[in-house]
């Protein structure tokens, strides 16, 4: 498991092609690529994915107490993930993805790792789980039977969702 922080400049390349677990903070920069072959796994990672920079982990079917922001200008090549929970996605400009994508399979869905946000004065906040921005963007969650929003502050309350695009799921 590759662990720490990760921080891939300006048309730069890493290939780990042998890396099958991802824990790590990482930066990608315009134009540099992340290859990781065998990653089947993103966990407890904060991936900070500038436009123009890619990571390609084609077999990747889990991302769980991990966020990513996404638009068309980064590209974030997985498998069809299995499992989200615990994680964060923010989607923007027009990005379309999710199960018809075949980008999530996901049956269910949790945040009951996850803690509220404290800010610097000491106040708490739910933390938005899923947000969809920007015209034609959607997050499609279709494959969800069952969402958990529940944070561990034990008053089971939740912001599930920010919602200026199109949010799916199946009932």
């Amino acid at each position: 498991m590759a662990s720490g922080y990760l921080n891939l400049g300006l048309d730069s390349t890493v290939n780990a092609e042998h890396l099958e677990v991802l824990g790590a903070t990482v930066v990608i920069e315009d134009q540099a690529l992340l290859n990781l072959p065998a990653l089947s796994r993103i966990a407890s990672s904060a991936i900070t994915l500038n436009d123009g920079g890619s990571i390609f982990a084609p077999l990747a079917t889990e991302f769980t107490y991990s966020s990513i922001a996404l638009n068309p200008d980064r590209s974030f090549v997985v498998g069809s993930l299995k499992n989200i929970s615990n994680s964060t996605l923010y989607l923007d400009q027009g990005l379309q993805w999710g199960v018809l994508s075949d980008n999530i399979s996901a049956k269910s869905y949790s945040s009951s790792g996850l803690n509220q946000v404290v800010n610097w004065d000491g106040s708490q906040y739910n933390r938005d789980l899923f947000i969809v921005t920007g015209d034609d963007t959607w997050l499609d969650l279709s494959s969800l039977e069952s969402i958990y929003s529940g944070f561990n502050d034990n008053n089971g309350t939740s912001q599930c969702s920010k919602n200026t695009g199109r949010f799916e799921r199946a009932y």
